[in-house]
């Protein structure tokens, strides 16, 4: 006679995965700007969206370091998961993962909060529920080496 085990208790969850997307979004936001041509710079050219420029103004977020190689390559990883998704719910992530309030999200997508929400819990899921499905046991999350 077998005896029928709960499945063990995933890994990934909604919160650890907006966590992730939460620390690529300050160590995108530690990446010099694109600067005016003809001076010369080793970092790579990344366009900032509108509201991450409102938000960096409105916060006073000047940056006195820049992020280390280690810490580009995890954002890079984490910004690749967004592309499992669609592109409501990338563009709504990413705006929660930057602390862009409801309001001035709502704005931009002329929809409801809750409406949103669905969309940023949907993703997350979808999102976690394919780390699970790749790593159970949350080995990956050793292979990004958070620093």
């Amino acid at each position: 006679m077998r005896i029928i085990t709960p499945p063990p208790e995933p890994y990934w969850t909604d919160r650890i995965v907006m966590a992730y997307m939460e620390e690529a979004a300050e160590i995108h936001r530690c990446i010099p700007e694109v600067r005016v041509p003809g001076y010369h710079s080793v970092w790579p050219d990344t366009l900032k969206d509108d509201w991450e420029r409102y938000y960096d103004m409105l916060h006073a977020r000047r940056r006195r370091h820049y992020a280390l190689p280690k810490q580009v390559d995890f954002m890079e990883e984490v910004m690749r998961w967004l592309r499992w998704l669609n592109v409501i719910e990338q563009r709504v992530i990413w705006a929660r993962a930057n602390n862009i309030p409801w309001k001035v999200i709502e704005h931009d997508f002329k929809s409801s909060k809750s409406t949103l929400w669905r969309h940023m819990s949907i993703g997350t899921g979808r999102l976690a529920g394919i780390l699970n499905n790749n790593d159970p046991d949350g080995t990956y999350q050793e292979k990004l080496q958070r620093f």
